[in-house]
């Protein structure tokens, strides 16, 4: 019975995963639905959507996952059939949930930044390693919060509740 439900639920899964265009017809990840011009027209109501530079990067890390799990050694995945047969395709979808989580977090510190500060670091040289303006914002965040005096950092964790469990 437990074989039966297992079965039924990768069935299911992998049903879900093709029409979502994830998989193909061999249940390969299909690269395709992660090209820059199908992240593009997926993202094209969203504002995140509207910077051509988050979504080069998104689908240029897209592309980064699919490199790291076919490169994979599948002997990492002897003795288990399960993942013997989907192993690849569960590192790839691992590696694009870390992807949009960090880069979701980065273009918020971006717009962060524009809004609030009128600080745009893809048109300032601030002399921190930076691979685009969302790297070059999240290093900025970092030195500005490593720097800012201690009275603020008590008020900011005052404010957000940070360093006691949650509880006020």
């Amino acid at each position: 019975e437990h074989t039966t439900n297992m079965f039924t639920k990768i069935s299911n899964m992998t049903c879900v995963l093709r029409q979502l265009k994830f998989l193909n017809d061999e249940g390969q990840i299909n690269m395709d639905t992660f090209s820059y011009d199908r992240v593009k027209e997926y993202l094209k109501d969203s504002v995140a959507g509207q910077d051509k530079d988050f979504v080069k990067a998104l689908a240029k890390g897209y592309a980064d996952c699919g490199e790291i799990s076919k490169s994979w050694p599948q002997s990492t995945f002897k003795g288990n059939p399960l993942k013997e047969a989907f192993g690849k395709q569960h590192v790839f979808l691992k590696c694009m949930f870390k992807l949009e989580e960090k880069m979701c977090y980065k273009f918020q510190v971006y717009t962060f930044m524009k809004a609030l500060w009128k600080f745009d670091p893809k048109n300032v040289d601030l002399g921190l390693p930076s691979g685009n303006k969302f790297e070059a914002s999240v290093n900025a965040w970092k030195v500005w919060t490593e720097t800012v005096p201690e009275e603020m950092n008590f008020m900011q964790d005052l404010i957000w509740n940070r360093h006691n469990g949650g509880d006020m």
